[in-house]
């Protein structure tokens, strides 16, 4: 999850393909009509061999929130996509970007910084992708809160997927599965113990101040 691109924040410095730089920034409403229509996928660092979601397959969410494009992933079952994602976990990547068309942008040239600045008011989508170095700082990748959760727990997030996707289609499960599965029951009903032992003093409570009233 994350943001592919932030709305009103400044690019760092990118060439222009002439031995000059400019500014880009991008105006809310920019991707308004291309998520609705695009073939979108999501990559790493742009790459055609190493997709990780893709809009039409329903394994790319992309919606335009107040600060950007929110993009979340549903990633493969692979073993380069599990080493990104450990890699994320660690913090040694952390930002996003995206490739376009421009459909329609503004070039402005900012005296002060002595420098064009180009606005980007509606693009053509091509990828969103997960990158080590991005041209907007802003931007945010990171692995969902639950993924880091089991992993905190000691519960490989791609086993007990298996596991649910094996038992959702009545396929056969390994010792492994059923290890597994006869865990996160027992977790699941330690949670739900301690919570009725929170809740069982605050409900006697009660009705020892109803009856006093």
């Amino acid at each position: 999850v994350g943001h592919a691109a932030m709305f009103n924040r400044d690019s760092v410095p990118l060439p222009d393909g002439f031995g000059g730089y400019f500014i880009e920034r991008i105006a809310p409403g920019a991707f308004t009509k291309t998520i609705n229509e695009a073939d979108i996928k999501a990559k790493f660092n742009h790459s055609d061999f190493h997709v990780l979601g893709r809009n039409r397959a329903n394994t790319l969410s992309l919606i335009e929130d107040r600060q950007g494009l929110a993009v979340e992933i549903i990633p493969p079952e692979t073993t380069w996509a599990r080493d990104l994602f450990r890699t994320m976990e660690r913090g040694d990547i952390d930002g996003m970007s995206f490739a376009f068309d421009t459909i329609k942008d503004q070039v402005i040239f900012d005296r002060e910084r002595d420098i064009p600045v180009r606005t980007l008011w509606e693009v053509r989508l091509h990828d969103v992708s997960v990158v080590a170095s991005p041209a907007y700082l802003d931007t945010d990748a990171k692995v969902s809160s639950i993924r880091s959760a089991l992993l905190a727990e000691g519960i490989d997030p791609e086993e007990m997927a298996d596991t649910l996707m094996r038992m959702r289609a009545g396929r056969p499960l390994s010792a492994s599965h059923h290890r597994l599965a006869r865990d996160l029951t027992d977790r699941l009903m330690r949670v739900a113990d301690d919570a009725r032992a929170t809740e069982e003093p605050a409900e006697i409570a009660e009705d020892v101040d109803t009856s006093q009233s």
